[in-house]
Parts: C-alpha cells; structure tokens; sequence
C-alpha cells in the first residue's frame, strides 16, 4: 500500500503549524517559538521567553517578539548579553581622567576586573563618528604585539566609547621630550624605532587586507611599562582592498610628520 502524504490534504487532516509526513501518519508541531495544539485553529500560542530564563538566557533587556525575543544590553554597557558574562559596564569618572586621544578624551577604567583606557569621543562633526567607527573597523581586525589592542567599543549612545588595554608609560613623545634625565637610552630608541616599523610593515604587508595609518607620529606611539611599543590611534587610517593596487584620499596626517 501506497503511504498517503497527510500534509497534501489539510482539509482532511487539519495542521496549523508545521506539518511533517511518517510513515503511516503525520506530524503536526506548533512553528519555533509557539507551543500549544496545531491541530487546532488558534491552537498555538507565543512562548514569552521572559518567563524562562533557564531556557533563554538573557543577562540584559529581554523583549518578547512573537516566535522569539530579543535580547540587548542597557545604555552604557555593551558586549553581548546572550554570552555567560553577560553586559559589562566601563566605569568612568574625571578623577580618572588620563589624557587625550585624537578624536577624544581618555580615561582610566575598571572593565570585567582589568584596568583599561576608555577613550570617549568629543564628537561635533559626523566627520569625527565616521573616524571613531573606522578605527574600530581597522583594529578589530588587527593582532600585533606592536599595535594597542582594542577591547570592545560602545557606538550606540550619543556619546561614544572606544575601550583599549591601558598602557600606562605615557606617549614617546612625552619620553623624547621630557625636560630632566633622559628617559630613553639610545638603544631603547633603536629598539623603538624597530618596533614601529614592524607594526607598520605588518599592516602594509601582512594583515588580511593592507591598513595604512597615515598619521604616524611620536604622540600616536604608546609606551608600556616595559617599553614596548604601541602604535595607536587609527582613525585616519584606511583599507586597500586587495583587488586594488592603490587607493586615492585627500592629504592626511600632521604637519610636519608629511612628507614633502
């Protein structure tokens, strides 16, 4: 005997969700996200996922949608709220202020238990967005002992926030010139100097697409504790795709940092 597709005649065998063959019979379930009878019309029923926590996790602001939910951190947190560490928030006060970056004010920070520099932006042209969302583009896609590390970014207040491992030794620019003892022996310069040009032939030559900073200068090279180099602030810099063999921009970079 032929087995009869039950889901080719809903007249005769009603589903009202998803409708399944087997052997012999059928299977009729309720759509993602409802539970109930579909064998009945209006027989299913949204599942509020805020009432089983155990089931969908959320460590954040849970919104029920019907078949699912959705699931985002409060203002002033970030990180993904469906993870285990849920929503951190990047404490900030003026006490903690530390300095300057090029598109904004930085300070220091507690973040998951780890002192970090949050640099805030200082925005009043779209034109300063755009650089504070570019260097999240760039340095998210960079891993290089030599270029500071990006932790995590916060591009949904009116305020934005970019988050970096802290390095804490101060700009070379402060250290080359500093009015006292000389802070950087000659070696520690070369060695220095070694360093940035690695970073930099990394990013011309070795990371997945080729990044050119264009603002490469003493106060945009960080100095750790142990006086390893940290390029940073890459909010001019820019992406050549690799099906391109160059790219043309408008004049960039500080003067006299320019080549001529």
């Amino acid at each position: 005997l032929a087995n009869i597709n039950e889901c080719d005649y809903p007249d005769i065998y009603p589903c009202y969700g998803h409708c399944r063959n087997t052997h012999g019979g059928y299977d009729c379930q309720c759509p993602l996200g409802f539970k109930g009878n579909a064998s009945k019309p209006n027989g299913c029923e949204d599942i509020d996922e805020r009432e089983h926590p155990e089931e969908y996790p959320c460590s954040g602001i849970c919104t029920n949608i019907p078949g699912t939910f959705h699931c985002q951190c409060p203002d002033g947190t970030y990180r993904d709220p469906l993870m285990k560490q849920g929503c951190i928030s990047a404490t900030t006060t003026k006490k903690t202020f530390t300095g300057g970056g090029g598109h904004g004010v930085v300070y220091k920070g507690i973040l998951d238990l780890q002192v970090v520099a949050i640099n805030k932006s200082k925005i009043v042209v779209q034109r300063e967005i755009d650089d504070f969302i570019n260097e999240v583009a760039i340095l998210s896609q960079i891993n290089h002992r030599n270029v500071v590390k990006l932790i995590g970014c916060c591009l949904e207040t009116e305020v934005l926030s970019l988050v970096y491992e802290l390095i804490s030794n101060g700009t070379l620019d402060h250290h080359l010139h500093f009015e006292g003892p000389m802070l950087l022996s000659w070696d520690d310069r070369t060695r220095i100097a070694h360093e940035v040009a690695r970073a930099l032939s990394y990013l011309h030559s070795s990371a997945s697409m080729p990044i050119y900073h264009r603002d490469i200068k003493s106060s945009n090279i960080l100095i750790d504790d142990n006086l390893t180099t940290k390029v940073s602030d890459f909010g001019a810099s820019r992406y050549i795709p690799i099906d391109k063999t160059g790219l043309t921009t408008a004049v960039q970079g500080t003067i006299g940092y320019l080549d001529r």
